[in-house]
């Protein structure tokens, strides 16, 4: 598939979003022929801070942006409501899509949906390039090769420091739980995933590690890494076991933590009470979700750590390595960061002709290596000890 004539390197679309504002930031360093795309041209031009073509262009018609660009980036959630168009248009014009979705139900519904097809065309579709799920499944793939021997498997805990959500990645949690049953009806339809990647995994544990408590992670993390780890295990290649967690620190906060989730959780299955989450973000998250956009000040003040715990069997003997992975705001810092890199990283692989079609895992199709080494030089450190 040749996409060399193509006007654009990179479309955003999604203009007007916050996170759309951020990724194009990140861009903009580096020289490629860029536009942003959306429903509202006024938005989007308010939105943006540079200067780079505004398309405007619906759901409804977005392959006559799609065609015009090498790789589409998605920002525009609710993934689950207009992003199947998306891809259904990138694959119908041969353009590879990439993003940043944390919905477990939109990336279940277009792989079953749409893999076939994809790979038929030669399109790559690359889901979770955000902060869900690069540092996961680029980092726990990186931990595993740099460790030795066999039957390995590695942990990781991912720690937040003065973040918040944006309103739209609460939107997207809140409609995700209240369609669990509709993603256990996708799953159950499927024939059965290989169980290779998933190492058992408790709902809430105490580490001696971190001397805190931990509680399962229920992002796209756990999904994205046993998809990689299967894809390895069909090539050849001895998969590891995975398992994720979130840092819900002493047992009071920790205690809160599940008594929010439940009551979210349960609320989120009722039409009405769904919809007073989704009126009330702020104080149903406890200030988590802000009222207002955050300043670029508090923006900064945004951490993550990610620590990866791994193990393995040398001749016998049980050998450990941890990952540690550190950076900015995971919204507005690190999912740009992600997102670029993986662009990054799939444009060379255009130019090299080395793009294999089908709806793949981040850490299944690029280079470990390249993508490590463009997110440290971003900021995003990777320590191995």
């Amino acid at each position: 598939m040749d996409l060399s004539q193509r006007k654009y390197d990179v479309i955003i679309y999604g203009g007007s979003s916050i996170t759309a504002k951020y990724t194009l930031k990140e861009f903009m360093v580096y020289n490629l022929k860029m536009a942003v795309a959306g429903r509202n041209y006024d938005r989007i031009d308010k939105n943006v801070d540079y200067v780079v073509d505004i398309l405007e262009c619906s759901i409804e018609n977005i392959e006559k942006i799609s065609k015009l660009t090498k790789i589409l980036v998605n920002c525009a959630g609710p993934f689950i409501f207009c992003g199947e168009e998306v891809v259904k248009g990138c694959i119908n014009t041969g353009t590879h899509y990439i993003d940043v979705t944390g919905e477990n139900i939109f990336i279940e519904k277009i792989l079953h949906k749409y893999n076939e097809e994809a790979k038929k065309k030669g399109v790559l579709i690359l889901n979770a390039c955000g902060f869900d799920s690069i540092p996961a499944d680029i980092g726990s793939e990186y931990l595993k090769r740099n460790m030795e021997g066999i039957n390995k498997s590695i942990t990781s805990v991912l720690q937040f420091e003065k973040c918040q959500i944006n309103k739209t990645s609460y939107i997207s949690l809140v409609h995700s739980l209240s369609a669990i049953g509709e993603l256990r009806k996708i799953r159950g339809n499927k024939k059965k995933i290989s169980k290779e990647g998933k190492q058992p995994i408790k709902k809430l544990t105490y580490s001696k590690e971190t001397k805190s408590w931990w509680t399962i992670f229920m992002g796209t993390d756990i999904a994205i890494v046993k998809r990689t780890q299967k894809y390895f295990k069909e090539h050849g290649e001895e998969p590891m076991k995975y398992a994720c967690y979130i840092d819900t620190g002493n047992l009071f906060n920790t205690i809160l933590f599940w008594i929010g989730f439940f009551i979210i959780f349960a609320m989120a299955k009722f039409s009405f009470t769904k919809k007073l989450l989704l009126k009330f973000p702020t104080f149903f998250t406890n200030g988590i979700v802000p009222k207002t956009k955050p300043t670029e000040e508090e923006i900064e003040k945004g951490k993550f750590k990610m620590l990866f715990f791994g193990e393995s069997y040398v001749d016998g003997v049980l050998t450990k390595k941890k990952l540690t992975i550190e950076g900015g705001d995971p919204g507005y810092v690190a999912t740009p960061y992600s997102a670029v890199s993986t662009a990054q990283v799939l444009l060379e692989m255009i130019n090299q002709n080395k793009v294999t079609g089908g709806i793949h895992t981040p850490g299944s199709v690029l280079d470990i290596y390249k993508m490590v080494n463009l997110l440290e030089d971003k900021g995003i450190t990777f320590k191995i000890e």
